[in-house]
């Protein structure tokens, strides 16, 4: 699992096992985990946000959370890969294949 910060107390986690970013974002009252696919069990999902709660990402209350069915939790779990940013170096390469007529390489 790797780890990147951001500034407004949100942070990106990869999970190479199951291809996987997360984001979490923790707010006051809330915290948002956006999952860019849905390859966690509900086992796993609460074990990673028992895990951020132990080493101080998200708040202290968020390890004893036993399920994500109620509603009314403070902790939302989504599938949303709506805010993966492409890197500008990959981008500029794919968009020179483009304008050129060059396909990438052959995988």
């Amino acid at each position: 699992m790797k780890t990147r910060t951001h500034p407004d107390r949100s942070f990106e986690f990869y999970f190479p096992d199951v291809d996987t970013l997360l984001l979490v974002e923790n707010s006051d009252d809330q915290v948002w985990i956006r999952a860019t696919k849905d390859t966690f069990t509900e086992r796993r999902k609460l074990h990673f946000l028992h895990t951020l709660a132990a080493e101080g990402f998200v708040p202290d209350r968020c390890q004893w959370i036993s399920s994500f069915d109620a509603s009314w939790l403070p902790v939302h779990w989504a599938v949303d890969a709506s805010w993966v940013r492409i890197g500008e170096a990959v981008s500029s390469s794919s968009s020179a294949d483009v304008k050129t007529g060059q396909a990438g390489p052959d995988f």
